[in-house]
């Protein structure tokens, strides 16, 4: 994406999650779970053992955060998009309405 300052804050409350994450290293089935085949010919190659190896130019763009963010959604600076994929599931109710309160208001 030439011409463009891209930065993605990629975060977890599992330190095993991020530690696999930042090694962009994924199995044929976690690659193929939620991207296009389009998208993994373009960033990623296949290893000698068959995973799928995530491009230096993406993993550039990533910066890791081991973080709670039910105790830290008040530190969340103003970005331009979230993501919160798989974090809601976990959560109560309550801290649903939380969130999107929180979400709401920026």
């Amino acid at each position: 994406m030439s011409g463009w300052d891209i930065e993605i804050r990629a975060s977890d409350i599992c330190k095993d999650a991020i530690k696999k994450a930042k090694a962009g290293t994924y199995n044929p089935t976690e690659i193929h779970r939620g991207l296009s085949h389009e998208l993994i010919e373009k960033y990623f190659s296949v290893n000698s053992v068959g995973d799928y190896v995530a491009d230096p130019s993406l993993k550039r763009m990533i910066l890791f955060f081991n973080v709670n963010l039910i105790e830290s959604l008040h530190e969340i600076q103003t970005f331009d998009l979230i993501l919160i994929r798989n974090v809601l599931i976990y959560c109560l109710r309550r801290r649903k309405m939380y969130c999107g309160k929180f979400v709401q208001n920026y």
